[in-house]
């Protein structure tokens, strides 16, 4: 027993107390395009749209990034997100996030993600989607 004890104690005693880091360097990633394409798109009603297959283009595969810019021009808010059963409701717990008139939002993509894009009321809106490679 006063053998652990003592093996407890070298353990506590090489303990090194809790504190920030220093010397810690932050790092930020870039990504270089090699093949991005951008087109705008209609965006009618209230049916969900899978943005990169609104593109003439389609998908550009291998992708690691889209972006959904609402054009200035526009006086309606699109609504995107991930999920098939996107909805326009605010109330609704399948509401994606709001992409407003004149602003643009980035979504990470996934290889086997759909982003979608919904108008938040009924009429069109035009949106330029950028697909990063």
């Amino acid at each position: 027993m006063h053998k652990i004890m003592m093996i407890a104690g070298l353990f506590l005693a090489a303990a090194v107390p809790a504190g920030a880091q220093s010397g810690v360097q932050n790092v930020h990633e870039v990504a270089t395009s090699t093949n991005s394409i951008t087109q705008t798109i209609s965006i009618c009603g209230t049916t969900r749209l899978d943005v990169a297959a609104a593109t003439s283009s389609g998908t550009l595969a291998g992708h690691f990034a889209i972006e959904v810019f609402n054009v200035a021009a526009s006086s309606q808010t699109v609504v995107c997100g991930f999920d098939s059963s996107l909805s326009n409701d605010v109330t609704s717990a399948w509401y994606g996030r709001e992409v407003a008139p004149g602003s643009g939002t980035i979504w990470q993509k996934l290889s086997n993600r759909i982003l979608y894009c919904i108008n938040a009321i009924s009429g069109c809106t035009r949106a330029t989607i950028t697909q990063m490679k």
